[in-house]
This record gives C-alpha cells, structure tokens and sequence, in this order.
C-alpha cells in the first residue's frame, strides 16, 4: 500500500469557514487541521466582511477544479450547517457533483430542523440527495436524518477537539472560576445568566468569579453587567482561543452554557477533557454527554430559578466538582483525535 493511499486524509478536499473566525465550526477545521496530515481547506466566507466572503467563496468555487484535476483530491468533506451557510454549501456541492467529487456533507449547528421546516423539506433534499455520506454529530440527529428524512448514508461522527494539555497552575484565589465561552447572544443564555448573577451578587461576591469569553453581542453584555453593577463579578475577555483558552481551562472549576439552541458544543467536549462539571440545557445532542447529577447538572432553557440552583450547588459542593472529572474524562475520549480521525477514516474508505 503505497503512502498516500495510506494517508486517505491526501485525497480530501475540506471546505467550511473561514477558520481564523469565532465558533464551534472553526474549532473543529482548526484542530483538523492541526492533527491531519496533508489537511486542505478552502474557505466560503470570511472575518473581514461580506464583500471578502464574496470574493473567498468566488475564489473557492474557482480553485475546488484545480484540487480536482491536478491536487488528485476527490472526496470533498464540506462543513455547513443552516440558513446562509446551507444556500453557500449547496453551490458548493452541486458544483463538486459536477467535477466528479465523492460528496460528504457534514451538518452542524442546532436548528436544521427548524431551517428545514422554514425552507421547506424539498428544497433540502435536493442538496442532500446529491451526498455519498451525510455526517451528523450525535445519535439524536442520525434519528433525524436517517429516521424521519429516511437517508441510508448517515454517520455519527462527533466534533473533534485536542488532547488537553495540564498547565498545573497554582491558584491563588479560592473562589471557585465559572467560565462562559460561547457567542454572545441571547440563544446562548448569556442575558439568563448574568440576570442569576445579578439576583443574587452577594452570595456570589465572596464565592465566585465569573469570566465570559466569546464575541458578538459584547456592547450588550458590558452595559448590562454595569447597569446591574457586578463589573466586580464578571469579566469579559472576548473570543479566547490557543494557549489563552488551555490556560483558562485549567484555570476554571465549571463552564455555564445555559443555551436555548444548541447541536453539540465544541466548549461543552473541551470541558469535559479538562475534568470539569458543566451547567447547561437540555438541548440538541448535549445530554447525550452530561448526564444531570453526574457529570453535570441540566436545567430547562431559560428556567431562572433552576439555573441560580444548579450554580449554588455546584459552587457550594467541592465534593461534586472533584467527582465530575472521571467520568467526564471517561465519556470524552470518543471525542479526541485518534477515535474521530479513525471513523472519517472508516467512511471515506467506502466511498
């Protein structure tokens, strides 16, 4: 068996975003990138703008035959998820469809149900009828797909992230660090939160720090935590991601993420190889990783009263905290590079 034919990952083509920009997306292209040999990506929009999304989705649409014919790429693993990314994306693989690609589609983000219903089931078929594989993140899509749209080519293959890397930092405050990463915007339960926060800032000043990393919204946030005055309690740091991001996970105790709309977050599979409890919602695919109790503690979105709950308990209970981390560690491992890049593996070999 020669090398490349070894190598299976020389013989794809990856498309998605822009990989320098915010989100669980790009995460995930950016640790491909870092564990693949021969990774190739082009993006189909851009950090800079819509005017530089035009011109990098016209540039990739240009570029995709050149990988074709003369790069001896001929699968093409492209990353979408709804709405505007769906229309670039159907381009995308209607013109690869074209060129003689083997197709996989790769579905992320947490409201394709709901873009479906809006856009209408027919026009979403046409798209995925052109696939050789479709590739979900967990067992509560492959129901969808394979289930009810009836696809016979549907794989589970949840998002990758790194190998987590102990920094052994010493702390130096005892309060325990809650971290938020995630854009910021209402869906994300970031305005629930801080409200918590708020409703009860005594108890928390003397208990806990908060720290929110992520960007959208932020003019939003910063007047909010002012007009509620906990500019004590809450920190922002806007999108944090390399070394600063490995630092603040060994740094934290427990990540919040009390969304209303979700698929799998990548920050949700980060914490757990970090060993930390999650506070969350019970929605998408996340409660096929935390289980209430166990290694996390899940509320209904948008439930106050419950989320101020779940955050008393896992600050005032160290013992809980400490328990989370193995069984966390245990339930991440399918999510780290060796088992991931096997079943890509596994499905681009049957093409």
């Amino acid at each position: 068996m020669s090398h490349r034919e070894d190598n299976i990952f020389r013989r794809v083509l990856f498309i998605g975003t822009d990989r320098q920009m915010a989100g669980g997306v790009a995460a995930v292209l950016k640790s491909y990138e870092r564990n693949i040999d021969g990774f190739k990506h082009l993006a189909t929009n851009s950090r800079h703008g819509k005017l530089a999304a035009m011109a990098n989705f016209a540039l990739t649409l240009a570029c995709i035959p050149f990988y074709r014919w003369i790069g001896g790429r001929d699968i093409i693993h492209v990353h979408g998820s709804s709405y505007i990314s769906f229309t670039r994306k159907s381009m995308v693989i209607r013109w690869a469809k074209i060129l003689g690609f083997k197709i996989v589609y790769h579905i992320h983000g947490g409201a394709f149900k709901e873009f479906t219903a809006e856009r209408g089931e027919n026009v979403i078929r046409r798209t995925l009828d052109r696939c050789d594989a479709i590739i979900c993140l967990s067992d509560y899509w492959h129901e969808y797909f394979a289930g009810q749209l009836g696809y016979g080519n549907v794989h589970v293959v949840p998002n990758m992230i790194d190998n987590p890397t102990d920094l052994k930092i010493e702390r130096a405050d005892s309060r325990v660090n809650c971290i938020f990463m995630g854009t910021i915007c209402a869906d994300k339960g970031i305005y629930d939160l801080v409200k918590v926060i708020a409703d009860d800032q005594e108890y928390y000043r003397s208990r806990a720090r908060f720290i929110i990393g992520g960007v959208g919204e932020n003019d939003r946030l910063a007047e909010m935590i002012a007009d509620y005055g906990i500019g004590d309690l809450v920190e922002q740091r806007g999108w944090i991601a390399g070394n600063d991001k490995i630092q603040l996970f060994n740094q934290a105790d427990v990540l919040l993420l009390p969304s209303y709309i979700e698929g799998l977050p990548i920050c949700i599979l980060e914490a757990m190889s970090y060993g930390l409890p999650v506070l969350t919602t019970d929605v998408g695919a996340i409660p096929d990783v935390i289980t209430h109790g166990v290694n996390g503690l899940i509320a209904k979105p948008g439930d106050l009263n419950m989320i101020a709950k779940d955050l008393h308990h896992i600050i005032d209970n160290n013992e809980f905290r400490r328990n989370v981390r193995p069984i966390s560690l245990s339930r991440v491992k399918r999510y780290l590079p060796k088992q991931v890049l096997g079943k890509l593996k596994s499905i681009y070999s049957r093409l």
